[in-house]
C-alpha cells in the first residue's frame, strides 16, 4: 500500500464463515478486527477513502421488521462481533464507509469454488440441497452489490448503508427462484437453522431495510432474486 498509494480502498479480505470463526476465534479476530485496524490506520495517514463490508449476521432476535442503520446490532457469535468491532474502527475515519452486505449470491467472474458454484453445479446434478426455511434474508446480487460499491466509491460516500435486496425471504426460496432460473427444479431437503453448524447464533430475521441507499442512489436499481417459470421444487423428505 505504501508503493502503490490508493486514494480508494476496497477492503474485502477476512474470514467470512461464521462456521469457522466458531472454530477459529483467534485467527478470525486477527483476520477481521486487527487486520482491517491496520488497513483503517493507514488510510487515516494517507486521506484515503476506505470501504469494509459488514453482514446481515450482526442481529439478534426478531424485530418483526427489517433492520435500519440505527438499529443497534446484537452480534450473537463470534463471527459477528469480530464484523462489528472492525465497522467500528472503520467508521472512526472520516472517509470510512461501511457496508453491511445481504445475503450476496450469483457466480464469480474468477475461476474460483464458491458456495454458489456448488449450489448451481447441484442444481444441475439433481443432487439434494438443504435449504434453511425459518431464516430471513434480503438476498442481493453480487453485480448489485458491486455497482454500489463502486459507485459509493466515486462519490467517497462515507458513515454506514445497508446494501440489500429489495425482498425478503429464506433461504429456502431463493433456491428455488436460483434453480428456476437456469430451468432446473431443485431437490431440496427443509431444514431449520438448529440443524445447520451455529445454528444457535443464527439469527432469524437478517432482512434489511436498504432505503438509506435507495435515497443515496436513486438511479441504482437493485433487482429481486428471479422467480423463474418451472414448477414448484422438489421436496426431499
Amino acid at each position: 500500500m505504501d508503493d502503490f498509494e490508493p486514494t480508494h480502498v476496497v477492503h474485502l479480505a477476512g474470514m467470512t464463515s461464521p462456521a469457522q470463526a466458531d472454530q477459529l476465534p483467534e485467527m478470525a479476530w486477527e483476520m477481521n478486527v486487527v487486520v482491517t485496524k491496520r488497513i483503517t490506520d493507514w488510510a487515516k495517514n494517507h486521506d484515503s477513502w476506505l470501504l469494509y463490508p459488514s453482514t446481515d449476521f450482526v442481529w439478534g432476535p426478531d424485530r418483526g421488521r427489517p433492520w435500519r442503520e440505527t438499529d443497534r446490532p446484537t452480534a450473537m457469535s463470534h463471527y459477528a462481533r469480530s464484523k462489528v468491532v472492525a465497522a467500528g474502527g472503520v467508521l472512526s475515519h472520516e472517509r470510512g464507509c461501511v457496508t453491511r452486505l445481504s445475503l450476496l449470491y450469483g457466480l464469480p467472474l474468477c475461476p474460483r469454488e464458491t458456495t454458489w458454484t456448488r449450489v448451481f453445479a447441484a442444481f444441475a446434478a439433481g443432487s439434494v440441497i438443504p435449504a434453511c426455511t425459518d431464516e430471513v434474508r434480503t438476498p442481493l446480487r453480487l453485480e448489485d452489490a458491486a455497482q454500489v460499491i463502486a459507485e459509493l466509491g466515486r462519490r467517497r460516500h462515507a458513515g454506514l448503508l445497508h446494501v440489500a435486496g429489495p425482498e425478503a425471504i429464506s433461504p429456502y426460496e431463493l433456491f428455488e427462484r436460483l434453480a428456476r432460473s437456469v430451468g432446473k427444479i431443485a431437490r431440496l431437503e427443509p431444514v431449520g437453522r438448529e440443524q445447520l453448524q451455529g445454528g444457535s447464533q443464527r439469527p432469524p430475521n437478517m432482512a434489511m431495510d436498504a432505503a438509506a441507499l435507495a435515497q443515496l442512489l436513486p438511479h441504482v436499481e437493485i433487482a429481486a432474486p428471479p422467480r423463474g417459470s418451472l414448477a414448484q421444487p422438489l421436496i426431499v423428505p
